[in-house]
């Protein structure tokens, strides 16, 4: 279990922890956010049930079929007892190649910094395994999750992707981080 001692001093960074799902905790904060895109036209019910429902069929341009993905390796920022954030880690063993997943947070403002905190613990914790090829994605739709990617590695992305569930496809951008970099923690 790593705790990153760069972390504010309202959270407490843990990780990583291996599960076969996602934590009750960080699928509720993805529902809290999925809601608030819901609310902002940026997906209909429909779209979000399509990308989150375990009877929908998806096809992802990142994600193999499930006998080629590790089990989700998840970072969690915690306050007293409360989950403010948290990430999960996916190796796609059928490229050999590692990917950053769920970045999500509580929306309040007392909480930013959590995002760049746990993308900084998972990468620490990769770096030091001699992990060479790791990968972020995030869904054109999602323009606010566009822009953190953007800010945090300061760049366009590198590749084009896509999410295809039910009968929607939503494209996606990608991006490739560099062995041994980090967020410089004046970023949010």
């Amino acid at each position: 279990m790593i705790t990153d001692a760069r972390s504010s001093p309202q959270w407490v960074i843990s990780g990583p922890t291996s599960s076969p799902t996602l934590s009750t905790e960080i699928r509720r904060l993805q529902d809290e956010w999925f809601e608030t895109l819901i609310a902002d036209h940026v997906y209909t019910r429909e779209q979000v049930d399509a990308q989150t429902s375990a009877k929908v069929e998806r096809e992802c341009s990142w994600v193999p079929s499930p006998e080629q993905l590790s089990w989700p390796n998840e970072f969690k920022a915690t306050v007293g007892d409360q989950v403010v954030g948290g990430l999960a880690l996916y190796k796609n063993l059928r490229d050999g190649y590692w990917f950053i997943e769920n970045v999500i947070r509580d929306q309040s403002d007392a909480y930013k910094g959590v995002g760049r905190d746990l993308v900084r613990a998972a990468l620490t914790a990769l770096w030091s395994r001699g992990v060479t090829h790791v990968r972020v994605h995030s869904l054109v739709p999602e323009q606010k999750s566009g822009r953190y990617w953007r800010r945090l590695l300061g760049r366009e992305p590198d590749f084009d992707a896509y999410l295809k569930a039910d009968d929607f496809e939503f494209k996606a951008v990608g991006w490739i981080i560099e062995p041994g970099w980090l967020p410089d923690p004046s970023t949010g």
